[in-house]
């Protein structure tokens, strides 16, 4: 971020949360509001993040017995 500033950009540190079935809380609408995103734009990006959303989650699931997961016994 220190680098966008330098360049002169206005920045935000914008978490938001996205649920693994794919609920977009309300930060996602805030979100989309501070951009100035508005309408079909704003719900089509909504949709999307949703989706990648289960996505990902469907992804881990399918692998979730994955051996090379497994935790490490070697700490160090």
């Amino acid at each position: 971020m220190d680098l966008c500033k330098q360049q002169g950009w206005r920045t935000w540190l914008f978490p938001v949360e996205v649920g693994v079935r794919g609920f977009c809380s309300q930060s996602v609408h805030r979100l989309m509001t501070a951009v100035r995103t508005t309408g079909r734009e704003s719900e089509v990006a909504i949709q999307r993040l949703s989706y990648a959303a289960e996505r990902a989650s469907s992804w881990l699931w399918l692998r979730r017995e994955e051996k090379s997961w497994r935790q490490s016994t070697n700490t160090k």
